[in-house]
């Protein structure tokens, strides 16, 4: 009887140890698929994220291009109008050089005399000395 009851006592344990290692394995293979989930879920987080950021990499990328390009338009527009200014200047100082050029010019003579140096109230182009009496 008590090799009866030992037996009995050693195939419960064995039972127990087969029902053990059962749950093991299914926990086991639960941890494996929560983890295989996971590791989508985080692919795809993964994937979304690099996707965001090419996104707003081109929208940045497109931004610059665009700001570059009015730059150039804006400095180009200067250059031109740069141009413009010197063409009218070298115009205009063509024009004065032009005008000055076609006005008559008229010899102009200062007279000096010995007569004004000494008297500045009258001088006589003579050259006489004009006295006059107090």
């Amino acid at each position: 009887m008590m090799e009866e009851y030992e037996r009995k006592q050693r195939e419960k344990r064995e039972e127990l140890v087969k029902r053990r290692e059962e749950i093991m394995q299914l926990d086991l293979q639960k941890s494996e698929s929560m983890m295989e989930n996971l590791s989508m879920k985080f692919s795809k987080v993964e994937e979304k994220l690099q996707n965001s950021m090419n996104e707003k990499a081109e929208r940045l990328r497109a931004q610059s291009e665009r700001d570059l390009k009015k730059h150039q338009d804006y400095f180009e527009a200067l250059a031109r109008r740069e141009k413009e200014l010197k063409t009218r200047m070298e115009r205009k100082s063509m024009e004065e050089e032009q005008k000055l050029e076609s006005k008559e010019l008229v010899p102009i003579c200062l007279l000096y005399t010995s007569d004004a140096a000494d008297d500045l109230l009258c001088v006589d182009l003579g050259g006489r000395r004009i006295i006059k009496k107090k």
